[in-house]
């Protein structure tokens, strides 16, 4: 930090902020935390308009290259490889756009640079060849002049009207905007367009689907069984394993025992109808192993044979586990034995466990999704409703007052109502919801903002 301050010093942007360690609030963005080194605020040179650098500082001496994969890099005193440091910041400069209300000026601008001032010789200067966008790039400190060149691309040296204080103070009160809901963004995420950040567990059921995908054709098939409890990411990594195959030219298709979801993607996703389908379809229109990926997303609403009409009539012959697992060399089952909504969907973990064994001779990989991305990330709000509702120990916990979180116990659904309109009037997002699947012996109504 010495170093970058000393060089906006000698270039007259003494008078830029820097904000030091800076996280858009983990908590309400669901994600890791994953702070800038530094971000700058600044005014642009050519629009005045507030304009910004994150700055990802590194100390390295020397870097080698991954072999196969470029977004990564090998550092003598790390025993893994790491992220690129290009696609670090860039990372970092999406999730500020991303989740910052301030970004959605388009007035206002965002830039993001790597510095690793200690990589000076000559056989390392390869790491500044590669940026995931042309909004990111590593500079080393063998070129200050194109440091120099891009600082004062985006920043002015005049403070007119301490316009550095006043884009400082603008991200300062930002408002944190929520994920986008995951059925608005499913068709620019099967376009490249936008991607959620998969972490922990997500990513590696992600990594291991991907790796069998790859193997060769005649490998022996390779089942996998996802499961989680509501709003671990089962539907994320759904989307981005379909949009990873369809990239690499794999036959995959996309399933849901959720009519309804699967519909509400397909509608969002223009130009990707083909890759939905029905397990009524699948029946009909595919050999088996004709397919090279089968994602089943909410496998715990399947019924025991494919629906093939509004009144609820099945097609007879084969289960609907049997079709994925006999259509597929890869499939795929998300499923949350929790989740089932009506009496006919009997399809259970359990279930898919044995066909795959004692019906198909495959073998099966399983994967527990334990982080919660919704409701800020927390174990015990999730766990505290379900204890409500009776789905875990029968004991309701009492509320112990969890920020961000309130309770609040409405007496009519009017009255909910108006609770949940205040809050949109607050410029946050609300919903009303009603579940039928319990045995209700008690009215109340609940809802979380």
């Amino acid at each position: 930090m010495t170093q970058l301050a000393q060089d906006l010093q000698s270039y007259g942007l003494g008078h830029v902020q820097m904000f030091i360690e800076y996280d858009v609030d983990p908590a309400l963005t669901g994600l890791d935390p994953a702070p800038i080194d530094v971000l700058l605020a600044g005014a642009h040179p050519k629009t005045g308009e507030s304009s910004f650098v994150a700055v990802e500082l590194k100390q390295w001496e020397t870097v080698d290259r991954v072999d196969g994969d470029p977004t990564k890099v090998r550092v003598p005193q790390y025993k893994k490889a790491k992220l690129h440091p290009a696609v670090q910041v860039d990372n970092n400069r999406q999730r500020l756009i991303k989740h910052l209300e301030l970004f959605s000026n388009r007035y206002v601008t965002i830039s993001a640079l790597a510095y690793l001032h200690n990589l000076n010789g000559a056989p390392n200067q390869w790491v500044t060849h590669y940026s995931p966008s042309p909004f990111s790039k590593v500079i080393t400190g063998l070129t200050p002049d194109v440091l120099r060149e891009n600082l004062l691309k985006h920043l002015s040296t005049t403070d007119v009207g301490n316009a550095a204080a006043k884009a400082a103070e603008q991200l300062a009160n930002s408002r944190v905007l929520p994920p986008s809901p995951l059925q608005e963004v499913f068709g620019d995420i099967l376009a490249g367009r936008r991607a959620f950040n998969l972490v922990d567990d997500q990513l590696t059921a992600f990594t291991e689907i991907t790796a069998a995908l790859e193997r060769p054709t005649g490998a022996a098939q390779d089942v996998f069984l996802v499961k989680g409890r509501p709003g671990t990411g089962k539907s994320v990594i759904a989307v981005h394993l379909l949009r990873w195959a369809a990239a690499k030219g794999y036959q995959c298709r996309f399933v849901s025992g959720g009519t309804a979801s699967r519909t509400t993607f397909q509608k969002n996703s223009p130009g990707y109808g083909k890759l939905f389908t029905t397990l009524n379809s699948l029946a009909g229109n595919h050999e088996p192993k004709s397919l090279d990926l089968i994602v089943v997303d909410e496998a715990h609403r399947l019924t025991q044979f494919p629906v093939i009409n509004s009144a609820g009539t099945m097609r007879e012959g084969e289960e609907s586990i049997d079709i994925v697992l006999s259509r597929a060399r890869i499939p795929v089952f998300f499923i949350d034995d929790d989740q089932r909504v009506r009496p006919n969907e009997i399809v259970s973990a359990q279930q898919i466990e044995e066909h795959a064994r004692n019906i198909h001779s495959v073998s099966l990989s399983s994967r527990v999704l334990r982080r919660p991305m919704r409701g800020a990330g927390s174990l015990s709000y999730d766990t505290w409703v379900k204890r409500l509702l009776g789905r875990a120990d029968p004991t309701p916990l009492h509320w112990a007052g969890e920020d961000p979180f309130g309770l609040v116990l409405a007496e009519s659904p009017a009255q909910m109502e108006e609770l949940l309109r205040a809050r949109i009037s607050e410029g946050r997002t609300a919903r009303m919801a009603a579940g039928f699947c319990w045995k209700w012996s008690l009215s109340v109504q609940t809802a979380h903002w």
